[in-house]
Protein backbone atom coordinates (compact mmCIF):
# COMPACT_ATOMS: atom_id res chain seq x y z
CA UNK A 1 0.00 0.00 0.00
CA UNK A 2 2.62 2.38 0.79
CA UNK A 3 4.76 1.68 -1.87
CA UNK A 4 1.01 2.85 -4.28
CA UNK A 5 0.67 5.96 -2.30
CA UNK A 6 4.70 6.22 -3.15
CA UNK A 7 3.57 6.29 -6.43
CA UNK A 8 0.59 8.30 -6.58
CA UNK A 9 2.53 11.10 -4.80
CA UNK A 10 5.25 11.43 -7.51
CA UNK A 11 2.91 11.36 -10.30
CA UNK A 12 0.44 14.46 -8.55
CA UNK A 13 3.69 15.94 -7.73
CA UNK A 14 5.05 15.53 -11.55
CA UNK A 15 1.31 16.85 -12.89
CA UNK A 16 1.12 20.03 -10.26
CA UNK A 17 5.25 20.67 -11.84
CA UNK A 18 4.20 20.55 -15.44
CA UNK A 19 1.34 22.56 -14.92
CA UNK A 20 2.82 25.19 -12.99
CA UNK A 21 5.80 25.86 -15.78
CA UNK A 22 3.28 26.17 -18.42
CA UNK A 23 1.10 28.24 -16.30
CA UNK A 24 4.46 30.41 -15.41
CA UNK A 25 4.64 31.17 -19.32
CA UNK A 26 1.15 32.05 -19.45
CA UNK A 27 1.32 34.58 -16.02
CA UNK A 28 5.18 36.12 -17.35
CA UNK A 29 3.25 37.23 -20.36
CA UNK A 30 -0.05 38.45 -19.53
CA UNK A 31 2.35 40.14 -15.93
CA UNK A 32 4.57 42.25 -19.07
CA UNK A 33 1.10 42.94 -20.78
CA UNK A 34 -0.38 44.48 -17.90
CA UNK A 35 2.86 46.58 -16.84
CA UNK A 36 2.99 47.91 -20.22
CA UNK A 37 -0.62 48.91 -20.18
CA UNK A 38 -0.93 49.55 -16.64
CA UNK A 39 -0.08 51.24 -13.17
CA UNK A 40 2.67 48.58 -11.22
CA UNK A 41 -0.03 47.93 -8.32
CA UNK A 42 -1.75 45.96 -10.54
CA UNK A 43 0.62 43.46 -12.31
CA UNK A 44 1.82 42.96 -8.84
CA UNK A 45 -1.28 42.23 -7.45
CA UNK A 46 -1.76 40.00 -10.37
CA UNK A 47 1.91 38.10 -9.69
CA UNK A 48 0.50 37.84 -6.21
CA UNK A 49 -2.36 36.46 -6.43
CA UNK A 50 -0.90 33.58 -9.18
CA UNK A 51 1.67 32.68 -6.53
CA UNK A 52 -1.00 32.23 -3.50
CA UNK A 53 -2.97 30.50 -6.13
CA UNK A 54 0.10 28.16 -6.86
CA UNK A 55 0.78 27.92 -3.25
CA UNK A 56 -3.18 26.53 -2.57
CA UNK A 57 -2.57 24.27 -5.47
CA UNK A 58 0.25 22.83 -3.98
CA UNK A 59 -0.67 22.62 -0.49
CA UNK A 60 -3.70 20.85 -1.31
CA UNK A 61 -2.91 17.94 -3.79
CA UNK A 62 0.03 17.00 -1.28
CA UNK A 63 -2.71 17.11 1.89
CA UNK A 64 -5.12 15.30 -0.13
CA UNK A 65 -2.60 12.59 -1.77
CA UNK A 66 -1.28 12.46 1.89
CA UNK A 67 -4.92 12.08 3.47
CA UNK A 68 -5.73 9.19 0.98
CA UNK A 69 -3.14 6.86 2.30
Amino acid sequence: MKDIAEAIREVAMAYLSRQYRTLAVFVITVAILLILALDYPIPIAYVAGSICSVLAGFIGMRVAVLANV
